[in-house]
């Protein structure tokens, strides 16, 4: 052993397993992007931490709002679309 060397920290078992289990978690979510008709959606709950579990109403509110904005554009979208083919078929 040299007593000049840096001390160098070894990743517990722990440390590997959480690592493998990240790296496996962003491409199985890079897959499932990029699948066809799956559509992704990601509520803003970047302010929430892991273990805020005493604002669980909260992050539930911040992600239903999220979800019912979404939903609303695309009945929007959908209205635009079928008011379209009805002027498209009266025209035609």
């Amino acid at each position: 052993m040299n007593p000049f060397a840096t001390k160098k920290k070894i990743p517990t078992l722990a440390d590997i397993q959480s690592r493998l289990a990240y790296v496996s978690c962003v491409q199985q979510l890079e897959e499932v992007k990029n699948m066809e008709g799956c559509f992704y959606l990601r509520p803003p709950i970047e302010s929430y931490k892991t273990l805020d579990f005493h604002k669980f109403k909260e992050i539930v509110e911040c992600g239903y709002n999220y979800g019912r904005e979404i939903v609303q554009f695309i009945y929007f979208i959908f209205l635009i679309f079928v008011v379209q083919l009805n002027i498209f078929l009266i025209i035609k």
